[in-house]
C-alpha cells in the first residue's frame, strides 16, 4: 500500500463481454480505459491510484489484478444501493466498435477522491468511456492542487465510446458549452481519428488541422493515435511529431486497450523525462506487447518496465 499517489486515474471499471466481428461473445473480462491505464501505469512502475465507483456485489476477480499491480484502491468506492457497470463491447468488420452497457455505476464526484490523493497526485488521468467524471470533480482537483497536470483520453469525452445521448448533450447543446468547459480543465488529450469525426461532426480532416482544433479549444498537448502507423502529435507552441509504430514481435491477437494504455503511459514518461518523441515510443512499445494477448486487463497482457525497455531496444536496433 501507498503511502500517497503521483498518478491519479479516474474512471470507471467494466465488468465486461467482448463480441468480435463474427458475433463470438467470449468474458466476462475486466475491461475499461482506467481499469487499463491503471493496470499498465502500476505494471511500468508508476505509482498510481484508482478512483471508480461499483457495486456492493463486484466480484473481487475484476479487482484481483489492481493489487496484483500494486495499484493503490483507497479510491475504489462501493455504494451499498448501487450497481456495477456492465457492458458488452462489439466490434464490426470496418473496424469501429461500440459499447452497450447493461448497468452503470454512479458518475464520479469531488467527495470520490481521497483526501490523501489530493495531496500527492501530480497527474490526473481522466480515463473516461462515457463522461462518467463530473466537471465539477475536475474542477475541484485543479481548485485544489493548481499545479496538477491532467491528460485525457478523448474516446470518452465526446469520441467513440461516448453514447449519443451524452455526446449531444455536451457537444450540440447551448453551443457545446459543456465540451468547451470540460476541454478548457485538459492539458494533454489523446484521440483516433474516428473519435475527433464524432466530437467535431467532420467526415473530412487533416491531422494538424484536427489537433489544432483542439489546442484552440485550451489544450497543449494532441495525440493522434494511428493504429499500425503509429502517432501524430501537435504541441500549443507549434511543435509536430509523427512517431512510428513500435511492432509486436510475437503477432496482434487483441488490440482492446492499446489506445488507453498509450495515453497514459506516455503522459507518465513525459512527466517524467519531458521528452515527447521518447515518451511516444516508450508508450508505443506498452502497447506493442499489450495487443499480443488478449483476455481483457490482467496483468500478464501489461508489461513491467524491463520488459518495455527491452521491446523498445530490439525496436531501436
Amino acid at each position: 500500500m501507498h503511502y500517497g499517489v503521483d498518478i491519479v486515474v479516474l474512471g470507471y471499471i467494466f465488468n465486461e463481454h467482448i463480441m468480435d466481428k463474427d458475433g463470438h461473445i467470449s468474458g466476462p473480462f475486466l475491461g475499461a480505459t482506467a481499469a487499463y491505464g491503471s493496470m499498465a501505469l502500476g505494471r511500468a512502475g508508476f505509482s498510481t491510484g484508482l478512483v471508480s465507483n461499483v457495486g456492493p456485489d463486484t466480484p473481487f476477480s475484476l479487482i484481483e489484478p489492481f493489487i496484483k499491480a500494486n495499484v493503490d484502491l483507497e479510491g475504489l468506492n462501493k455504494y451499498p444501493d448501487s450497481c456495477e457497470t456492465k457492458d458488452i463491447l462489439k466490434y464490426f468488420d470496418d473496424g469501429t466498435k461500440i459499447i452497450e452497457y447493461e448497468t452503470r455505476a454512479p458518475i464520479i464526484m469531488p467527495n470520490d477522491i481521497p483526501n490523501k490523493y489530493l495531496d500527492t497526485m501530480k497527474v490526473m488521468m481522466l480515463c473516461l468511456v462515457d463522461y462518467e467524471v463530473d466537471i465539477k470533480t475536475i474542477e475541484h482537483v485543479r481548485h485544489k492542487r493548481k499545479d496538477v497536470l491532467v491528460s485525457a483520453d478523448l474516446g470518452g469525452i465526446g469520441g467513440a465510446h461516448s453514447t449519443k445521448e451524452l455526446r449531444n448533450q455536451y457537444i450540440y447543446l447551448n453551443g457545446g458549452q459543456l465540451q468547451k468547459k470540460v476541454l478548457s480543465l485538459i492539458d494533454i488529450g489523446k484521440m483516433s481519428s474516428e473519435d475527433y469525426a464524432c466530437i467535431s461532426g467532420k467526415k473530412s480532416f487533416t491531422l494538424k488541422d484536427a489537433a489544432q482544433d483542439l489546442l484552440d479549444q485550451g489544450l497543449s498537448i494532441v495525440v493522434i493515435t494511428l493504429g499500425e502507423d503509429g502517432c501524430y502529435i501537435r504541441t500549443k507552441d507549434g511543435q509536430e511529431f509523427k512517431t512510428p509504430a513500435v511492432t509486436p514481435i510475437n503477432g496482434v491477437v487483441d488490440t482492446t486497450g492499446a489506445g488507453d494504455t498509450f495515453i497514459v503511459i506516455f503522459t507518465a514518461e513525459y512527466v517524467r523525462t519531458g521528452d515527447i518523441e521518447k515518451s511516444a515510443l516508450f508508450a508505443s512499445a506498452t502497447s506493442s506487447i499489450l495487443i499480443e494477448k488478449t483476455g481483457g486487463v490482467s496483468v500478464e497482457r501489461c508489461p513491467d518496465r524491463a520488459m518495455i525497455e527491452e521491446r523498445l531496444k530490439s525496436f531501436l536496433i
